[in-house]
């Protein structure tokens, strides 16, 4: 009975790694994702990001990855939106 416990913990912190995991690959684009999302080539996304002095699209640094927020990616096209038909 004293390993029932401690397995329950283990299942438990798994449950919520792989929560925190769902949660962050919905609103964490990966540069390809955020590629797709946009219809721009990851290259086009690179150069954005290194030859551009103000920020055409802001990014997460986590580690050596880069991470594009959903937020972010949403306003950059409704910024991008022309024509007030557009926006109705």
């Amino acid at each position: 009975m004293d390993s029932l416990p401690y397995r329950y913990e283990e299942v438990k912190k798994k449950s919520r790694h792989s929560t925190l995991k769902a949660i962050l690959r919905r609103y964490l684009l990966t540069k390809f994702e955020a590629s797709q999302l946009l219809r721009v080539s990851p290259n086009t996304l690179s150069n954005w990001r290194q030859k551009s002095r103000r920020q055409i699209l802001p990014y997460c640094k986590i580690g050596r990855s880069v991470r594009y927020r959903l937020a972010a990616l949403q306003t950059y096209v409704k910024r991008r939106t022309v024509g007030e038909s557009a926006l109705k």
